[in-house]
């Protein structure tokens, strides 16, 4: 691509039991602590479909 730009993303799953961390793709806010969530962080959506920090999570004290 002429003068374009390519950009490539990396997905980074970590099983946790039935649920998935990952990085971010996009800032955004989380939604138990309510502070940003920037590109890269470790994120995990909660049963009720919000993201969260990986250590925002009411399962967190399980993570590595």
């Amino acid at each position: 691509m002429r003068g374009g730009h390519s950009l490539q993303v990396l997905y980074v799953y970590l099983p946790m039991d039935d649920k998935y961390v990952m990085k971010a793709k996009f800032k955004t806010t989380c939604s138990e602590c309510r502070a940003e969530i920037s590109v890269g962080a470790e994120i995990i959506k909660t049963s009720s479909g919000k993201w969260v920090h990986k250590h925002c999570a009411p399962e967190s004290a399980d993570l590595p």
